[in-house]
């Protein structure tokens, strides 16, 4: 059976789930997955991984908090697993992680990789991804004894496929001498759910009017366990970071749902969340690009609309006004 390897990333101390999808998607391929994790813990991820249909777990140990958190270490310390497997294709995710690290991965074995993919096929080696702002597919074939991939985030959905893994302890030889000093993490104020991650996201554009006016969708979106997005004209206009803005020069996201508030529509903020299951559009303008490109919209006001909607699901979940 073929083996390929998977670089996990956690998010308050569990696997994401974008990487389960992504070891869900390989196990249907009939592969064995060995992952490459930094866990807080020796264990950590065992019962986690094992659920999903890791059959080798390789724990990078890293003993301080400036070599876990400095992306050069990280690296020697990934290509050094790498070598000690029998790994040859490795996938991770195209998230702010993934694009840290596998680049310098494939430098260092002079490698292909390939980012923001939907689908690989292992025998032929080709990956598809799409192009154009989403307009088409291209499929991209890989040559070499090493490949990397990047998967898009939360494209494919976890199954359980339980296995017992055997986990290997793994010390790496690292230089601390990189260049690069790690001072501290900073967690910014709650945005809500992580794009890459959210099942549901409410995003607001123009028809927000300013940043303070975000505010009704941060609500909201507390109630629907949601990501808070943006469109790129809410950026621009400095209402809220760049890390919240979907299209194709943000974050390309995939949602089961996607909720426009505001959004014209344009075909690059389309090409950031084309994937969604399901969207719905807000608006007060029924010639808007986002009520044509909708599964279903409502013409009206926002600022009625969404507000009422927080009060009724409220309402249901017997939570009061705070």
């Amino acid at each position: 059976m073929k083996q390929v390897g998977i670089l996990t990333e956690e998010q308050n101390g569990r696997v994401k789930d974008s990487v389960l999808g992504v070891i869900s998607y390989l196990r249907q391929k009939g592969v064995s997955v060995c992952a490459f994790a930094f866990p807080p813990a020796p264990g950590a991820f065992t019962q986690q991984l094992g659920h999903y249909g890791v059959d080798t777990i390789y724990e990078i140990i890293l003993e301080t908090d400036s070599l876990n958190n400095d992306p050069q270490v990280r690296v020697q310390a990934l290509a050094q697993a790498m070598q000690a497997s029998e790994v040859s294709f490795l996938f991770g995710l195209t998230s702010p992680t993934g694009r840290d690290l596998l680049p310098r991965l494939a430098a260092i074995y002079h490698a292909p990789l390939v980012m923001d993919c939907t689908k690989v096929d292992l025998d032929s080696k080709i990956a598809t991804t799409s192009m154009y702002s989403g307009k088409t597919e291209a499929m991209i074939r890989a040559e070499g004894e090493r490949l990397f991939f990047g998967m898009r985030p939360n494209h494919h959905r976890k199954t359980p496929s339980p296995e017992t893994p055997e986990v290997v302890a793994f010390q790496p030889e690292v230089t601390e001498a990189t260049g690069i000093q790690y001072q501290e993490t900073e967690v910014l104020a709650d945005r809500g759910a992580d794009l890459t991650e959210a099942k549901v996201i409410i995003s607001g554009g123009r028809g927000l009017k300013n940043g303070d006016n975000f505010q009704i969708l941060f609500d909201l979106a507390r109630e629907l366990e949601a990501g808070v997005g943006a469109s790129r004209v809410a950026v621009d206009e400095g209402w809220v970071p760049y890390t919240m803005q979907v299209g194709q020069t943000g974050v390309k996201v995939n949602p089961l749902v996607y909720i426009a508030c505001g959004i014209s529509g344009s075909v690059q903020h389309f090409a950031g969340m084309q994937s969604s299951g399901l969207i719905i559009a807000i608006n007060k303008d029924p010639k808007a690009p986002i009520v044509a490109k909708s599964d279903y919209y409502l013409l009206g006001d926002l600022f009625e609309v969404i507000p009422r909607l927080t009060e009724k699901l409220k309402a249901r979940s017997g939570r009061k006004e705070e």
